[in-house]
C-alpha cells in the first residue's frame, strides 16, 4: 500500500500547484490599514498560463498519474519463470485427454499445478458457487490420501449446495418465470417446472436426456413440469406459427449456443456478415427446417 500512498501524495501535490494564493492576515473588523488593499492584491496571484489551459494540465496530472502507476506495479515482486520442464499434468479422463493432448500438440506449455488451498476454493465455488467452509479447508489440507482431491468432487456432487447451484442454473437457462413479456406460467406452472428441474439434477440425470424431455413435453403444465417449456415460448399476440418460431430460435440457442432468432424473419445473406459469420450463410428454410 505505500506506493500507492505515495502515488496519492504526489498526485494530490501537483493538483494543488494548478494555482496559487497567498492571503494576508484578516485585519481588525471595520480597520483598513494603509497598504493592506494594495498588499492583499498584490500577494493573491494565480498561475494564468495553466488556468488558460486546464485541459493541458489536467492531462499532465493524468500522464504522472499512469506513469506512478506503472511504477508502483513494476516495483512489486513478479513471479518465478516457470522451470525449462512443464509440469507433469495428470489426465483422468477424456476430458484431461482433449485438454491436455491440444495444448500438447500446440507447443502450449501448462502453467504451475494449483496448491490444495486453490484447489478446493476453485472446485467449491464452481460446483456450488460457495466458498468452502474453514473447517473444512482444515480437514481438505491434513488429509493425506493421494485422491482426495477426487474425493472431494464426489463429496461436493453429492451436496444439497450442488443441487441447489445447478438447478437454479438450470432454470435461469430455460426461463422458468411466473410472468413473462409473451406469457404466463403462473405459480403452478413454475413450481412444476422447478421441482422437475430439481429432482433431474438430484437424480443425476444427464443433460441430454433433460433437454429431450423437454423439447418432447407434453400435458397439464400444472402437473407435468417439461410441460412448460412450450408454454414459456408461447406468443399469444400472433398466430401459432409464432410460437413454433419461438421454440424453434430458443432451444437452438439455448441448448446449441447459437442465436437463431434473426433467421426466423430473414435469411442471413445481407444482415449478418458483421455479427455471426456461420448464420451469414444460412437462410430461412434453414430455420425452417429446425423448426
Amino acid at each position: 500500500m505505500e506506493p500507492y500512498r505515495s502515488m496519492l501524495s504526489r498526485i494530490l501535490g501537483a493538483a494543488l500547484l494548478v494555482a496559487t494564493t497567498s492571503v494576508p492576515a484578516t485585519a481588525e473588523p471595520g480597520a483598513d490599514p494603509a497598504g493592506t488593499t494594495d498588499a492583499a492584491n498584490r500577494d493573491c496571484t494565480f498561475d494564468t498560463g495553466r488556468w488558460e489551459r486546464p485541459e493541458r494540465r489536467w492531462r499532465e496530472l493524468t500522464r504522472a498519474a499512469e506513469l506512478l502507476t506503472a511504477e508502483a506495479a513494476t516495483s512489486r515482486r513478479r513471479p518465478s519463470r516457470p522451470s525449462d520442464s512443464p509440469p507433469a499434468v495428470p489426465r483422468r479422463n477424456f476430458v484431461d485427454d482433449e485438454i491436455f493432448g491440444t495444448m500438447e500438440s500446440a507447443g502450449v506449455r501448462p502453467t504451475r499445478l494449483v496448491t490444495d488451498e486453490e484447489y478446493i476454493r476453485r472446485v467449491t465455488l464452481d460446483l456450488t458457487g460457495d466458498i468452502p467452509p474453514a473447517a473444512r479447508v482444515k480437514t481438505f489440507l491434513a488429509d493425506t490420501r493421494a485422491d482426495k482431491r477426487e474425493q472431494l468432487v464426489d463429496e461436493l456432487l453429492q451436496s444439497e449446495a450442488f443441487v441447489n447451484r445447478w438447478t437454479m442454473w438450470f432454470g435461469d437457462l430455460v426461463q422458468n418465470v411466473v410472468v413473462a413479456s409473451n406469457t404466463r406460467l403462473y405459480n403452478p406452472g413454475r413450481n412444476a417446472y422447478y421441482n422437475w428441474i430439481r429432482d433431474s439434477i438430484r437424480a443425476g440425470k444427464p443433460y441430454d436426456v433433460m433437454v429431450r424431455e423437454l423439447v418432447a413435453g407434453a400435458g397439464d403444465s400444472y402437473v407435468s413440469g417439461p410441460a412448460n417449456y412450450a408454454v414459456r415460448q408461447i406468443q399469444r399476440n400472433g398466430p401459432p406459427q409464432d410460437t413454433y418460431d419461438n421454440l424453434a430460435a430458443k432451444s437452438v440457442e439455448k441448448f446449441m449456443a447459437t442465436p437463431f432468432e434473426c433467421l426466423s424473419c430473414h435469411s442471413g445473406a445481407g444482415h449478418l456478415e458483421l455479427v455471426n459469420s456461420h448464420l451469414a450463410r444460412k437462410e430461412r428454410k434453414d430455420f425452417w427446417g429446425t423448426a
